[in-house]
C-alpha cells in the first residue's frame, strides 16, 4: 500500500531534528559545565545533560578522583589565590638572591667597640707619665686615704722605672728607687700578719742573727726540790711588726707568752709577758726577742713542746691585737736528770730583749707562773 507523500515528509522531518540531540557530545569538560567547588565537598556533578536522549544516565564521583588532572581557570578564587601566592614567592626569592648578590660585592664595614674610659687608676698613670702630678692626685682622690698614700708611691715609681729602667743604673737613681719600696714596707707590714721567722734554742745570743745554737738533741738539765734547773734561752725573730711614730720616737709593742706541753697536749707550765713598749729615734727594720728562763722545778725529765705566742699590740694601747696580728710558734723541748742549774750562763730568769735594750721581766712576770 502506497503511502501519502506527506506522511513520507513529516517522518523526514522528525528525524532530522532528532539526529542532533541524541548524538550531541557529553560537555564534561566545557567551561559551562564546571561548578566551583568547596574544598569541604567530597562529591560533584560531573556534567549536565543537554539532551533527554543522552544515552547516559547522570552521575556522581568523587570529584578529586574525577578532576586530578583538571586545570582550573583563572578565575577560579583557590587558583587565583595560589597564582598570587607563587608569584609572591618567586618575587621574595628574587628579592634574596638580588640581596646576596649585592652583599658580596659591596664593602664590609666594621664598627669598632665603644671605648669605655678609663678607671682613675690608669688615668692617674698616664696623667705621671705625661708630667701632670697635679692631676694624677686629683684622680686618686676617690680612693681610702690608705690606699691614696701607697699608689702615690707605686705610681711614680712605675714611671721611673719605664723611664731610664736599671739596664745601665745610676747610683742616684737607684737610692731613689730603695727610698721609695722603703716608704712602702712600712703601711704594708702593719697590715700584714704578724709572723714569726725564725726560732731556736741557744747557748748564747748577742744581737739580731748573732746567736749560738744548742745542737739538736740538746736537753736542758732538769731542778731538784724548789730549786729550777738549766738556763734556757730562746732566739725569736719577728717580721711584719708594727713601728709607729711617738713625738720624737718609734715605738714597737708587742706581749708574749710561753707555754710548755707534754706530748699528749696537756699545759705543765706558762709564763705570760705583758706590753711592754720598745721605742727607738729610727723606724725599725728588724726586731728580735731573747726569752730567757730556768728549767721550771716541777718540770719532771721528758719531751716537751715548747709553744712562744707574740702579739702586736703597736698602736693599740688598751686593746687587743687582731688574730692577724698574732703569732705562734713552737719547738721540741727535752729536761734529763736532776740537780740545780749550771748557771754558768747567767742567773735563772727570763730577760726579753729587744733591738740593743734589754729589759729584765722576772718582776713582771714572777706571778704568772702556771703549773
Amino acid at each position: 500500500m502506497a503511502r501519502p507523500a506527506w506522511m513520507l515528509v513529516v517522518t523526514a522531518g522528525l528525524g532530522a531534528c532528532l539526529v542532533p540531540g541524541c548524538f550531541r557530545p557529553w560537555l564534561k569538560d566545557s567551561a559551562d559545565a564546571i561548578q566551583p567547588v568547596s574544598p569541604d565537598a567530597k562529591e560533584i556533578w560531573t556534567g549536565r545533560i543537554e539532551s533527554p536522549y543522552h544515552p547516559l544516565p547522570e552521575r556522581k564521583v568523587h570529584w578529586q578522583d574525577e578532576i586530578k588532572d583538571f586545570v582550573a581557570p583563572a578565575s577560579y578564587p583557590d587558583a587565583k589565590r595560589k597564582q598570587e601566592t607563587q608569584a609572591s614567592d618567586k618575587a621574595d626569592s628574587d628579592r634574596e638572591k638580588t640581596e646576596r648578590d649585592a652583599a658580596k660585592h659591596s664593602p664590609v664595614i666594621t664598627l669598632a667597640p665603644l671605648t669605655p674610659p678609663d678607671p682613675p687608676l690608669v688615668a692617674a698613670l698616664r696623667a705621671l707619665m705625661e708630667k701632670r702630678p697635679a692631676e694624677a692626685l686629683d684622680l686618686l682622690k676617690g680612693y681610702e686615704k690608705a690606699s691614696q698614700e701607697l699608689l702615690l708611691s707605686l705610681l711614680p715609681l712605675a714611671v721611673r722605672l719605664t723611664e731610664g729602667g736599671l739596664q745601665q743604673p745610676n747610683p742616684g737613681e737607684i737610692a731613689a728607687v730603695l727610698e721609695q719600696l722603703r716608704a712602702l714596707e712600712r703601711p704594708l707590714a702593719e697590715r700584714a700578719a704578724l709572723g714569726i721567722d725564725k726560732m731556736c734554742l741557744c747557748r748564747k745570743i748577742e744581737s739580731y742573727g748573732v746567736y749560738q745554737k744548742v745542737p739538736d738533741d740538746w736537753a736542758y738539765t732538769a731542778g731538784a726540790g724548789d730549786q729550777p734547773g738549766e738556763l734556757v734561752q730562746v732566739y725569736v725573730e719577728l717580721r711584719n711588726f708594727g713601728s709607729k711614730q711617738q713625738g720624737n720616737s718609734f715605738e714597737t709593742c708587742l706581749a708574749s707568752s710561753l707555754e710548755i706541753h707534754d706530748y699528749r697536749g696537756n699545759l705543765v707550765w706558762r709564763r705570760d709577758f705583758p706590753a711592754q713598749p720598745d721605742h727607738s729615734h729610727s723606724a725599725r727594720h728588724d726586731y728580735f726577742i731573747n726569752y730567757r728562763f730556768a728549767v721550771p722545778p716541777h718540770v719532771p725529765p721528758g719531751s716537751y713542746v715548747l709553744w712562744i705566742q707574740v702579739k702586736d699590740l703597736t698602736g693599740q694601747p688598751g686593746k687587743d691585737a687582731p688574730a692577724y696580728r698574732t703569732a705562734r710558734r713552737s719547738l721540741d723541748f727535752r729536761v734529763h736528770g736532776t740537780g740545780t742549774g749550771r748557771g754558768s750562763w747567767g742567773e735563772p730568769g727570763v730577760v726579753l730583749k729587744s733591738g740593743e735594750a734589754d729589759h729584765d721581766l722576772r718582776r713582771q712576770g714572777a706571778d704568772s707562773e702556771k703549773p
